[in-house]
């Protein structure tokens, strides 16, 4: 269900942020400080959309933001940024679902009518769609999968073992990180991976791995310890984190 309290409200708008630039909404102090220190001193309860004031309240446009009301204030304003704010874009893309599952009669203004058109999709939980239309959380299950299908050249067998190993190690952040480079996504397909590649690849200690994630392929330089791949692809993957996004 959509976040409803502050709190609830500030942890999405936090997870939503990009890394390093986190949005100062999220924090406690815009409640804290005062706000002549928020910069709130001429603030009024409304929304800057394209240039257009948008009033977060009944009368909002006359309603000054003051200490006392503040916290009311970023309650509302995030509300309509993360839920209202998406209200027809998620009733469109409902409408779309059910163009491709052939349930065009369903009637979104009749909850009832579609609840009975649709069934299947109010059989699954909001985890579980999620999970069924973008894919799981990579935990070390799916490390074992992308092993189990992984086919690996001879020359570099030593060095996968290390990259398995490796990859199971790291905490869930980071193994997303590292498996969004060999595969092109963060997340673990929900229809899984059928097969993976990885081929030697020339430069030794000191090349990097190069990872063809259209067609789920890693080129893995021979390296001489689990310690000094671990290094070329942590660095490797950095590199390339901020310079694509999920496939």
């Amino acid at each position: 269900s959509p976040p409803t309290s502050l709190d609830e409200l500030q942890a999405e708008l936090r997870a939503e942020s990009v890394e390093g630039e986190a949005d100062y909404r999220t924090g406690g102090e815009i409640l804290s400080a005062t706000l002549e220190e928020s910069g709130l001193a001429d603030g009024r309860f409304v929304r800057e959309v394209n240039g257009v004031e948008i009033p977060l309240v009944d009368g909002g446009e006359h309603m000054a933001v003051t200490e006392e009301n503040k916290r009311e204030w970023l309650h509302a304003l995030l509300h309509a940024e993360l839920v209202d704010g998406y209200a027809d874009a998620a009733a469109l893309v409902r409408k779309g679902l059910l163009d491709v599952l052939g349930l065009r009669h369903a009637l979104d203004h009749d909850p009832d009518v579609a609840r009975w058109t649709t069934p299947h999709l109010f059989l699954l939980s909001a985890e579980e769609l999620q999970s069924q239309w973008s894919g799981c959380p990579v935990g070390c299950a799916c490390i074992d999968e992308l092993e189990r299908v992984a086919i690996v050249h001879e020359e570099v067998r030593q060095q996968a073992a290390w990259l398995w190993q490796t990859m199971r190690s790291l905490d869930d952040e980071t193994r997303a990180k590292w498996y969004r480079f060999v595969t092109g996504s963060s997340r673990r397909p929900s229809a899984g991976f059928l097969q993976f590649h990885i081929h030697p690849k020339e430069g030794g200690d000191g090349a990097f791995p190069f990872a063809h994630a259209c067609v789920h392929s890693l080129d893995m330089p021979s390296y001489s310890s689990a310690a000094r791949m671990r290094e070329r692809l942590e660095a490797a993957v950095e590199m390339a984190h901020d310079r694509f996004t999920d496939l």
